[in-house]
Protein backbone atom coordinates (compact mmCIF):
# COMPACT_ATOMS: atom_id res chain seq x y z
CA UNK A 1 0.00 0.00 0.00
CA UNK A 2 2.72 2.50 1.01
CA UNK A 3 5.50 1.62 -1.41
CA UNK A 4 6.82 5.10 -2.11
CA UNK A 5 6.82 8.65 -0.79
CA UNK A 6 3.86 9.77 -2.89
CA UNK A 7 1.69 6.94 -1.57
CA UNK A 8 2.65 7.84 2.00
CA UNK A 9 1.82 11.51 1.41
CA UNK A 10 -1.50 10.60 -0.23
CA UNK A 11 -2.42 8.50 2.81
CA UNK A 12 -1.43 11.35 5.10
CA UNK A 13 -3.47 13.90 3.15
CA UNK A 14 -6.52 11.63 3.17
CA UNK A 15 -6.29 11.36 6.95
CA UNK A 16 -5.31 14.97 7.74
CA UNK A 17 -1.86 13.94 8.99
CA UNK A 18 0.97 16.47 8.86
CA UNK A 19 3.85 14.28 10.04
CA UNK A 20 4.33 10.53 10.38
CA UNK A 21 6.77 8.20 12.14
CA UNK A 22 7.19 5.54 9.45
CA UNK A 23 8.44 1.98 9.74
CA UNK A 24 9.07 -0.75 7.20
CA UNK A 25 6.40 -3.35 6.46
CA UNK A 26 5.81 -6.26 4.13
CA UNK A 27 8.32 -6.11 1.26
CA UNK A 28 6.95 -4.82 -2.06
CA UNK A 29 3.35 -5.39 -1.01
CA UNK A 30 0.36 -3.29 -2.07
CA UNK A 31 -2.11 -5.30 0.01
CA UNK A 32 -4.67 -3.56 2.20
CA UNK A 33 -6.07 -5.80 4.91
CA UNK A 34 -9.76 -5.29 5.63
CA UNK A 35 -9.78 -6.39 9.25
CA UNK A 36 -13.23 -6.89 10.82
CA UNK A 37 -13.88 -4.96 14.02
CA UNK A 38 -13.48 -8.06 16.18
CA UNK A 39 -12.61 -6.00 19.25
CA UNK A 40 -16.31 -5.19 19.56
CA UNK A 41 -16.84 -8.84 20.47
CA UNK A 42 -13.51 -9.89 21.99
CA UNK A 43 -12.72 -7.12 24.44
CA UNK A 44 -9.42 -8.28 25.97
CA UNK A 45 -5.88 -8.79 24.69
CA UNK A 46 -6.75 -12.44 23.99
CA UNK A 47 -7.77 -11.35 20.48
CA UNK A 48 -4.39 -9.77 19.78
CA UNK A 49 -2.51 -12.73 21.25
CA UNK A 50 -4.39 -15.05 18.87
CA UNK A 51 -3.69 -12.74 15.95
CA UNK A 52 -0.02 -12.67 16.97
CA UNK A 53 0.22 -16.46 16.82
CA UNK A 54 -1.24 -16.43 13.31
CA UNK A 55 1.07 -13.60 12.21
CA UNK A 56 4.15 -15.39 13.56
CA UNK A 57 3.21 -18.53 11.64
CA UNK A 58 2.73 -16.57 8.39
CA UNK A 59 6.07 -14.82 8.81
CA UNK A 60 7.82 -18.09 9.57
CA UNK A 61 6.45 -19.69 6.40
CA UNK A 62 6.83 -16.68 4.09
CA UNK A 63 10.24 -15.62 5.48
CA UNK A 64 9.31 -11.97 4.97
CA UNK A 65 11.55 -11.07 7.89
CA UNK A 66 14.55 -11.56 5.63
CA UNK A 67 13.78 -8.18 4.06
CA UNK A 68 13.81 -5.97 7.16
CA UNK A 69 17.16 -4.36 6.28
CA UNK A 70 15.93 -3.36 2.83
CA UNK A 71 12.75 -1.99 4.38
CA UNK A 72 14.73 0.12 6.82
CA UNK A 73 16.74 1.66 4.01
CA UNK A 74 13.64 2.32 1.93
CA UNK A 75 11.95 4.17 4.78
CA UNK A 76 15.12 6.15 5.51
CA UNK A 77 15.27 7.28 1.88
CA UNK A 78 11.62 8.38 2.07
CA UNK A 79 12.46 10.43 5.16
CA UNK A 80 15.39 12.02 3.31
CA UNK A 81 13.15 12.80 0.35
CA UNK A 82 10.44 14.42 2.46
CA UNK A 83 11.87 15.30 5.92
CA UNK A 84 9.17 17.86 6.66
CA UNK A 85 6.53 15.11 6.70
CA UNK A 86 8.27 11.75 7.24
CA UNK A 87 10.43 10.56 10.16
CA UNK A 88 11.97 7.11 10.03
CA UNK A 89 12.18 4.17 12.41
CA UNK A 90 14.93 1.57 12.60
CA UNK A 91 13.52 -1.95 12.83
CA UNK A 92 16.01 -4.21 14.60
CA UNK A 93 16.31 -7.95 15.00
CA UNK A 94 17.74 -7.89 18.54
CA UNK A 95 19.13 -11.42 18.44
CA UNK A 96 20.99 -10.99 15.16
CA UNK A 97 24.69 -11.46 15.85
CA UNK A 98 25.86 -8.05 14.60
CA UNK A 99 22.66 -6.07 15.24
CA UNK A 100 24.25 -3.31 17.34
CA UNK A 101 27.01 -2.75 14.78
CA UNK A 102 24.43 -2.61 11.97
CA UNK A 103 22.37 -0.10 13.93
CA UNK A 104 25.44 2.07 14.55
CA UNK A 105 26.29 2.03 10.84
CA UNK A 106 22.71 2.84 9.87
CA UNK A 107 22.57 5.73 12.33
CA UNK A 108 25.76 7.21 10.91
CA UNK A 109 24.39 6.95 7.38
CA UNK A 110 20.77 7.99 7.86
CA UNK A 111 19.91 8.76 11.49
CA UNK A 112 16.49 7.71 12.82
CA UNK A 113 13.93 8.70 15.43
CA UNK A 114 12.79 5.42 16.95
CA UNK A 115 13.81 1.78 17.35
CA UNK A 116 11.26 -0.93 16.57
CA UNK A 117 11.15 -4.55 17.75
CA UNK A 118 8.44 -7.05 16.76
CA UNK A 119 8.22 -10.49 18.38
CA UNK A 120 6.01 -11.94 15.65
CA UNK A 121 8.54 -11.10 12.94
CA UNK A 122 11.77 -11.89 14.83
CA UNK A 123 11.51 -14.44 17.61
CA UNK A 124 13.11 -13.29 20.87
CA UNK A 125 12.45 -13.37 24.60
CA UNK A 126 12.32 -10.22 26.71
CA UNK A 127 14.66 -11.80 29.26
CA UNK A 128 17.35 -12.45 26.65
CA UNK A 129 20.47 -10.49 27.58
CA UNK A 130 20.78 -9.37 23.96
CA UNK A 131 17.61 -7.32 24.43
CA UNK A 132 19.35 -5.44 27.23
CA UNK A 133 22.13 -4.50 24.82
CA UNK A 134 19.62 -2.87 22.48
CA UNK A 135 17.91 -1.05 25.35
CA UNK A 136 21.25 0.18 26.67
CA UNK A 137 22.02 1.53 23.20
CA UNK A 138 18.65 3.32 23.18
CA UNK A 139 19.43 4.76 26.60
CA UNK A 140 22.82 6.02 25.42
CA UNK A 141 21.33 7.86 22.43
CA UNK A 142 17.99 8.71 24.07
CA UNK A 143 15.93 7.10 21.31
CA UNK A 144 12.47 5.65 22.13
CA UNK A 145 11.82 1.93 21.73
CA UNK A 146 8.59 0.83 20.03
CA UNK A 147 7.76 -2.81 20.66
CA UNK A 148 5.14 -5.32 19.55
CA UNK A 149 4.85 -8.10 22.13
CA UNK A 150 3.54 -11.56 21.31
CA UNK A 151 2.04 -13.02 24.51
CA UNK A 152 0.94 -12.34 28.07
CA UNK A 153 4.13 -13.94 29.36
CA UNK A 154 6.23 -11.57 27.26
CA UNK A 155 4.18 -8.58 28.42
CA UNK A 156 4.98 -9.43 32.05
CA UNK A 157 8.68 -9.70 31.24
CA UNK A 158 8.51 -6.41 29.35
CA UNK A 159 7.03 -4.65 32.38
CA UNK A 160 10.01 -5.73 34.47
CA UNK A 161 12.38 -4.49 31.76
CA UNK A 162 10.78 -1.03 31.69
CA UNK A 163 11.31 -0.73 35.44
CA UNK A 164 14.96 -1.74 35.07
CA UNK A 165 15.56 0.88 32.36
CA UNK A 166 13.48 3.74 33.69
CA UNK A 167 15.43 6.33 31.68
CA UNK A 168 14.43 4.72 28.38
CA UNK A 169 11.13 5.62 26.73
CA UNK A 170 9.12 2.56 25.69
CA UNK A 171 6.06 2.56 23.43
CA UNK A 172 3.82 -0.50 23.67
CA UNK A 173 2.19 -1.32 20.32
CA UNK A 174 -1.59 -1.71 20.02
CA UNK A 175 -2.32 -1.67 23.78
CA UNK A 176 -1.14 -5.30 23.83
CA UNK A 177 -1.49 -6.75 27.31
CA UNK A 178 -2.69 -3.49 28.85
CA UNK A 179 -4.57 -5.57 31.44
CA UNK A 180 -1.22 -6.55 33.00
CA UNK A 181 -0.16 -2.95 33.66
CA UNK A 182 -0.91 -1.12 36.90
CA UNK A 183 0.06 2.19 38.43
CA UNK A 184 3.46 0.87 39.51
CA UNK A 185 4.60 1.21 35.91
CA UNK A 186 6.92 4.15 35.28
CA UNK A 187 6.07 7.25 33.28
CA UNK A 188 8.63 6.09 30.70
CA UNK A 189 5.99 3.76 29.19
CA UNK A 190 3.57 5.00 26.52
CA UNK A 191 0.70 3.15 24.85
CA UNK A 192 0.15 3.14 21.08
CA UNK A 193 -3.51 2.82 20.04
CA UNK A 194 -3.02 1.83 16.40
CA UNK A 195 -4.96 -0.97 14.69
CA UNK A 196 -8.14 -0.24 16.70
CA UNK A 197 -10.05 -3.13 15.15
CA UNK A 198 -7.93 -5.45 17.33
CA UNK A 199 -8.06 -3.61 20.65
CA UNK A 200 -11.31 -2.80 22.38
CA UNK A 201 -12.75 0.38 23.81
CA UNK A 202 -12.54 -1.40 27.16
CA UNK A 203 -8.76 -1.76 26.76
CA UNK A 204 -8.43 1.87 25.73
CA UNK A 205 -10.49 3.00 28.71
CA UNK A 206 -8.26 1.01 31.05
CA UNK A 207 -5.13 2.68 29.69
CA UNK A 208 -6.74 6.12 29.85
CA UNK A 209 -8.11 5.74 33.37
CA UNK A 210 -4.86 4.23 34.68
CA UNK A 211 -2.29 6.45 32.98
CA UNK A 212 -4.11 9.43 31.47
CA UNK A 213 -4.30 10.83 27.96
CA UNK A 214 -0.72 12.08 28.30
CA UNK A 215 0.60 8.54 27.90
CA UNK A 216 -1.41 7.52 24.81
CA UNK A 217 -0.27 7.87 21.20
CA UNK A 218 -2.37 7.80 18.03
CA UNK A 219 -1.19 5.37 15.37
CA UNK A 220 -2.40 3.83 12.14
CA UNK A 221 -0.74 0.44 11.46
CA UNK A 222 -1.72 0.82 7.81
CA UNK A 223 -2.22 -1.26 5.72
CA UNK A 224 -3.60 -3.51 8.47
CA UNK A 225 -7.17 -2.28 8.64
CA UNK A 226 -9.33 0.23 6.81
CA UNK A 227 -9.87 3.76 8.15
CA UNK A 228 -7.74 3.09 11.23
CA UNK A 229 -7.15 6.74 12.08
CA UNK A 230 -10.82 7.69 12.11
CA UNK A 231 -11.77 4.55 14.04
CA UNK A 232 -9.09 5.24 16.66
CA UNK A 233 -10.32 8.81 17.09
CA UNK A 234 -13.91 7.59 17.38
CA UNK A 235 -12.76 5.32 20.19
CA UNK A 236 -11.24 8.32 21.98
CA UNK A 237 -14.61 10.05 21.84
CA UNK A 238 -16.38 6.87 22.91
CA UNK A 239 -14.43 6.56 26.16
CA UNK A 240 -15.27 10.17 26.97
CA UNK A 241 -12.10 12.13 26.29
CA UNK A 242 -12.42 15.88 25.97
CA UNK A 243 -10.93 17.99 23.17
CA UNK A 244 -7.70 18.76 25.03
CA UNK A 245 -7.10 15.09 25.83
CA UNK A 246 -7.74 14.05 22.23
CA UNK A 247 -5.21 16.63 21.05
CA UNK A 248 -2.64 15.12 23.42
CA UNK A 249 -3.18 11.65 21.99
CA UNK A 250 -3.32 12.74 18.35
CA UNK A 251 -0.20 14.88 18.22
CA UNK A 252 0.96 16.75 21.33
CA UNK A 253 2.36 13.71 23.16
CA UNK A 254 4.47 12.54 20.24
CA UNK A 255 5.62 16.09 19.52
CA UNK A 256 6.98 16.30 23.05
CA UNK A 257 8.42 12.79 22.99
CA UNK A 258 10.39 13.32 19.77
CA UNK A 259 11.01 17.07 20.15
CA UNK A 260 9.04 17.83 17.00
CA UNK A 261 8.68 21.55 16.38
Amino acid sequence: MLLNTNQVLNYMNANNIDKVILTAGEPNSQKVYRLPYLAKVFTSSTLIYANNALTAMIIRISKMNRHIDQGNEKVALMAQECPEHIMNTYWINPIEENCIHKMDEFRRKYSFNMIKMHQCWTKFDMEDRRIDKVIEWAELYQIPVFIHLKSKDQVKKFILLTKKYHRVTFILAHLIGVEEFNRTIGDNVYFDISCPSLHSVKMLKRAWSSFGAGRLLLGSDAPYGIDNINLAIRQLHEVGMNKDEIELVCYKNIQKLLNIT
